[in-house]
């Protein structure tokens, strides 16, 4: 499953470099209606990884990576959810419903990668064309963990990121450099940073989604570049409640 999200996230950033756009956001048919029962939504701890990409493409999870990128997105995503009412999940659960969240995230990951695949992009050959008319994805009923939450809908969030080694850095500067002498580029691709959110309701709906993904550009490690990356991420987020 891993190495199939990251290959989507790879034609994604692929299409967004060579003018293939797809959407970033998408909303539910009848997401006027189910928004305003979402009252007090609650927002899970995102789920970050952060890897280290070698000049041989082997990626390393660092877990010390993982959690600077998890401060960073978290402090920038509670910036721009200013001015919305939404709680902020506790950071310890009882282990029941800690397991729950897990699996929770574990849904939203395999359906996330079914948006990006058949959803996102119209012009992939993977594209669904009913998606594109009818944005319909649901992880199934959560009512009983938003009880448990004392939520009405919670939002989730997931992000990647890759940081080229030295070593990777040098080999895609040599590629860049024989390419424009001889025309043929053969570089290795940059790292790719790539983060998405989504809005659930108690039926397991996915009201609204949003995704961004870039190649090169952005460093879930460094406080701005997270800042700019989720301001794009956000900006379309919608009025709940209302």
């Amino acid at each position: 499953m891993a190495k199939k999200v990251f290959l989507t996230i790879l034609v994604l950033v692929f299409s967004l470099n060579f003018g293939c756009v797809p959407k970033q956001y998408r909303v539910n048919p009848e997401f006027v209606s189910l928004s305003k029962e979402i009252h007090h939504p609650i927002l899970a701890h995102p789920k970050i990884e952060v890897y280290e990409l070698t000049a041989g493409g082997v990626r390393e999870l660092k877990q010390e990576w993982c959690e600077v990128g998890l401060e960073n997105v978290t402090g920038a995503v509670l910036q721009n959810l200013k001015g919305i009412k939404c709680q902020i999940m506790d950071k310890e659960l009882p282990p029941e419903l800690e397991e729950k969240i897990e699996e929770l995230r574990a849904l939203y990951t395999a359906v996330s990668y079914s948006i990006h695949m058949h959803a996102m992009n119209q012009q992939s050959p993977d594209a669904f064309p009913t998606k594109f008319a009818n944005f319909d994805y649901s992880i199934g009923p959560i009512d009983d963990i938003l009880k448990e939450l004392e939520a009405d809908g919670i939002i989730l969030i997931y992000g990647s990121d890759e940081i080229s080694t030295g070593g990777r850095q040098a080999l895609m500067a040599a590629g860049l450099i024989v390419g424009a002498v001889t025309g043929v580029y053969a570089a290795p691709r940059s790292g790719i940073t790539s983060v998405n959110a989504a809005i659930i309701d108690t039926n397991g709906k996915i009201i609204w989604y949003s995704s961004k993904a870039t190649a090169g550009q952005h460093d879930l490690r460094d406080k701005e570049s997270v800042n700019n990356i989720i301001q794009q991420l956000f900006k379309d987020f919608p009025q709940l409640g209302s």
